[in-house]
């Protein structure tokens, strides 16, 4: 959103506030005279050239439909989401200019949440259209982007697993803040329509002098710039590309040259041991931001209703949740193997999709007269599981969009690991507004492939065939149900759930 600022260099982010001035050495904010591990101090010269993204970017990445249309190398240019992204590092400069230095910043974590966020919805976009995400994984001739290749620092993942639905449902992004609401938040405005950023005067702070744009450059050089132009070029190394540059920009990056690694570096530890070093120094600054807003007196800002978007359908319908993986009172994702349910959803009379009428009466079951379409496009089916024979829960989801009369998805939910013996569950389905979905299950000796309805209950064992998948992301159970023809696919599923909201009771038919 600082983009549709007049000038994004002002944007009350480069405050003490926030994350500190940008331009030159960090001597404010939470980071101010943050040290990198190359013993220099950490660094911005934000307007110096790139661009940061616009909500014209943003719906240029959202309009495709596949990934290679958005991926680097072969999307066109204005549809790189990678594109995109490396002109917000050449943007901000300093470390975040430098592919090996970038997360020496941490703003890095800011604006790779961003990124994340874009791409989320243009995977809901996809499922939307009936493209399964994860067997979307483009096609590349670069060795380090092979599918099925270790991904680096994450091994055993492999970097397909990373296109895995499984992270949808354990990630919540807030919506983007729109004007109706007042933007939502006490640091931002609705110019021309726009929720922008205030500037720094907001807080009574000067505006960065030497970070202003070309519109606005007849400020002396910052004593911040001048002290991150004395330590001489900046030793980053190679660059991020970029190929669309916001007009505003100066045109001045830091010099650079090659990186030259710490002689006290001791070479690669652990990525546990990354972690628990930048939580022990997350601790400090959150410490550190505290006391400043204390100190500042700044109010904090409660979000009572969620936000409105005008970014896509589908907005608030991941509501926060996240599956512990306790069974028997431990927490062990090994313990649990995932199974895949089919889900068939039929839309109900309300929606304005269906009929130019607003709430037609459905009836019952049992009443629910006060559920009303949330307008939000999609249509959010829970699937449940519930021990038996151990004690454990997991809920998993399906999305629908609510235009389409009836639509089919193919989910996945965990049980209890039958390495031990049997494992006994009873599965359920239900709506965002509680109905619950009628279970059926496969009739044995059919063909073709027929489902009657059933309780719900299940008994999963070791036994050949095996309907589930390891722990490890569902990919087993993914690829072997993707890669088959469709008109075979029934044979792998078990269980499946009619969410059609007859005029009964789902288990009435129940023997």
């Amino acid at each position: 959103m600082d983009f549709d600022m007049d000038d994004p260099t002002n944007s009350i982010m480069w405050s003490s506030a926030f994350m500190g001035n940008g331009d030159g050495v960090v001597t404010s904010g939470p980071f101010g005279n943050w040290m990198t591990e190359d013993n220099i101090p950490l660094i911005r010269n934000i307007g110096s050239t790139g661009s940061l993204l616009s909500k014209n970017d943003v719906q240029d990445v959202l309009s495709r439909t596949y990934h290679y249309q958005i991926n680097e190398g072969t999307a066109e240019v204005r549809y790189s989401l990678e594109g995109h992204h490396d002109g917000v590092h050449r943007w901000m400069d300093g470390q975040m200019a430098g592919l090996h230095t970038s997360p020496q910043d941490p703003i890095f974590f800011l604006h790779h949440s961003f990124i994340d966020y874009i791409w989320y919805h243009f995977r809901i976009r996809q499922k939307f259209n009936g493209i399964d995400p994860y067997a979307d994984y483009p096609p590349t001739n670069l060795t380090l982007h092979e599918p099925f290749r270790p991904m680096a620092a994450f091994a055993p993942l492999r970097n397909i697993d990373g296109y895995s639905n499984f992270w949808d449902d354990i990630l919540e992004y807030e919506d983007s803040a729109t004007c109706s609401n007042g933007c939502g938040s006490l640091y931002l405005q609705c110019v021309r329509g726009r929720c922008v950023s205030k500037d720094t005067s907001f807080l009574n702070e000067p505006v960065n002098q030497d970070s202003r744009s070309s519109v606005n450059r007849d400020k002396k050089m910052s004593l911040s710039k001048q002290r991150a132009l004395a330590l001489g070029p900046l030793p980053i190394g190679k660059q991020f590309n970029y190929y669309l540059t916001d007009i505003r920009t100066r045109n001045d990056s830091m010099p650079v040259r090659a990186r030259i690694k710490n002689p006290e570096y001791q070479g690669p530890i652990p990525f546990a041991s990354i972690l628990h070093k930048m939580l022990l120094q997350w601790n400090s600054v959150r410490e550190k931001i505290g006391n400043h807003r204390q100190a500042k007196a700044i109010p904090t800002v409660h979000r009572n209703k969620p936000f409105e978007t005008g970014m896509t359908p589908g907005q608030n319908v991941n509501p926060s949740f996240q599956n512990t993986f306790l069974i028997n009172n431990i927490a062990d994702v090994n313990k649990w193997v995932f199974i895949p349910v089919r889900v068939l959803y039929k839309m109900p009379m309300y929606s304005k999709h269906m009929s130019n009428a607003q709430n037609i009466p459905t009836g019952t079951p049992k009443g629910y007269n006060k559920c009303r379409n949330r307008n939000t496009g999609t249509e959010k089916i829970s699937v449940h599981s519930v021990g038996i024979n151990y004690m454990g829960a997991y809920t998993g989801f399906a999305h629908f969009k609510q235009s389409s009369a009836i639509s089919s998805s193919v989910t996945y939910v965990a049980v209890q690991n039958p390495e031990n013996g049997v494992s006994k569950a009873i599965i359920s389905a239900y709506d965002s507004c509680g109905r619950m979905c009628i279970p059926t299950c496969f009739k044995h000796g059919s063909n073709p492939p027929a489902f009657e309805s059933c309780s719900g209950a299940i008994e999963v064992t070791g036994n050949s065939p095996k309907m589930f998948s390891s722990p490890e992301l569902n990919h087993n159970v993914q690829n072997r149900y993707y890669e088959i023809p469709v008109s075979s696919r029934k044979n792998l599923l078990y269980l499946s759930f009619k969410c059609f909201y007859e005029n009964s009771w789902p288990w009435m038919n129940c023997n």
